[in-house]
């Protein structure tokens, strides 16, 4: 599953807008057996393709990217910004992946109590 979101969410980056991997984890969610789960799951996978993403931006700009940024922000090393930058992803990701878990849980628990 963690391939998949990770598929999913790098082709899909490239015609949605910034935060349209959230959705795609927040729909990925309703597969989930739990919310940790979900959660990591869609951490690892966002993680990974922000992560490798943002480097490679890096690496085509010359650095210049990640050094401004990291002045900006006040951060000591230009590298430190491209992991702060997986790690946003990370958190949103595994975040909606798990509000879509609970969304699913709310739905059956509902359902359930209507038979």
């Amino acid at each position: 599953m963690i391939y998949a979101i990770g598929l999913l969410v790098l082709s899909l980056s490239w015609m949605l807008p910034w935060w349209g991997f959230a959705a795609i984890c927040f729909l990925l969610g309703h597969k989930m057996k739990s919310a940790f789960g979900a959660f990591a799951k869609a951490f690892v996978a966002v993680f990974c393709v922000w992560g490798i993403v943002a480097y490679i931006e890096n690496i085509q700009s010359q650095g210049f990217m990640a050094i401004k940024m990291s002045s900006m922000f006040s951060i000591p090393h230009p590298m430190l910004m491209i992991l702060l930058t997986a790690l946003v992803g990370g958190l949103l990701g595994g975040v909606w992946c798990a509000s879509g878990f609970y969304l699913h849980q709310l739905l059956l628990m509902r359902k359930q109590k209507r038979a």
